[in-house]
């Protein structure tokens, strides 16, 4: 078995479930995990090319707020909103919509970088 994040999210480790609080998963969001999201992913994005931007672009919006933002918490609230929002697609995977898990996460990252 190759290495690397598809070896990783293509194993077949369980993963500790959180209870949904709105149901089975919507039809508009078919992928109930991460894990079942990256392979999606990964085929989306086989050109070359598309992944030099993606990376290019990620790098570049990283390097940007490390720059712009003195404070050493902004990893933190990074990792922190990361946790948020990750609890939340599995507590709200039952909606249809994705505007509540947006908005809680863009007030938990500020939040967290003390931007209020």
């Amino acid at each position: 078995e190759g290495g690397g994040l598809e070896a990783f999210f293509s194993s077949k480790k369980a993963v500790p479930k959180i209870p949904s609080l709105t149901g089975v998963a919507s039809q508009k969001k078919p992928f109930q995990s991460f894990r079942q999201f990256y392979p999606h992913y990964f085929s989306e994005h086989q050109n070359p090319i598309c992944r030099g931007l993606h990376v290019t672009g990620t790098l570049l919006v990283c390097l940007l707020l490390l720059l712009f933002y003195d404070e050493g918490s902004l990893l933190a609230a990074f990792l922190c909103s990361f946790i948020v929002g990750y609890i939340l697609s599995q507590l709200l995977i039952g909606l249809d919509h994705g505007l509540i898990e947006f908005g809680v996460l863009i007030i938990s990252f500020l939040a967290f970088n003390k931007a209020f």
